[in-house]
């Protein structure tokens, strides 16, 4: 059986990672995706949690490598390497995060971005895909997402392969990504 490629692309929330992947697995034949954002605990009464909001209240804290699952995260990587993936993009802001799973990768790149462009563009997402004003997505990025990022994600980048600047054309990062493939 033939070992998978495993490219971890890590990096802060709306930093393009998820642009970014989609890009090179469809260039790049026989290559799948596996999305972090879709193995979030679904047990949520035990944390992480939040601080707690103006309020008083504990959010469950999605911007904590808590919130993952790793083990289904791994299973998924395990049926991809079963099935004979030649090529699996895992990206998520904890990609590079977790040691278990950087130790699969044969490729980990961080996707950089300033923060306030990552806020205008998850302020922007929210509204598009879920509605959410723009006043809710800050107020969480300050309580959640800004020290979820100091605390864990970018210290990642120091484990990256190869870094990449989020604010450069999607394409031309992919074109970059599957050129250290070769």
């Amino acid at each position: 059986m033939r070992p998978v490629q495993v490219v971890g692309i890590g990096g802060g929330s709306a930093a393009g990672k998820s642009t970014l992947a989609r890009r090179v697995t469809a260039r790049q034949s026989g290559a799948a995706l596996l999305s972090l954002d879709d193995y979030f605990r679904t047990d949520r009464e035990a944390g992480p949690f939040t601080a707690p909001d103006a309020a008083g209240v504990r959010h469950f804290d999605l911007n904590h490598p808590d919130a993952v699952d790793w083990s289904r995260v791994h299973a998924a990587l395990e049926d991809h390497r079963r099935c004979g993936t030649a090529l699996l993009i895992v990206e998520g802001t904890f990609a590079l995060v977790s040691p278990d799973l950087r130790g699969r990768m044969t490729l980990r790149v961080f996707l950089a971005a300033p923060e306030d462009l990552r806020l205008e563009r998850k302020a922007a997402r929210n509204l598009a895909e879920r509605g959410v004003p723009p006043e809710v997505t800050r107020r969480n990025h300050a309580l959640s997402a800004r020290p979820g990022f100091r605390q864990f994600v970018a210290g990642s980048a120091a484990h990256a392969d190869l870094i990449l600047n989020g604010e450069e054309d999607p394409d031309g990062n992919a074109r970059i990504l599957l050129e250290r493939l070769r």
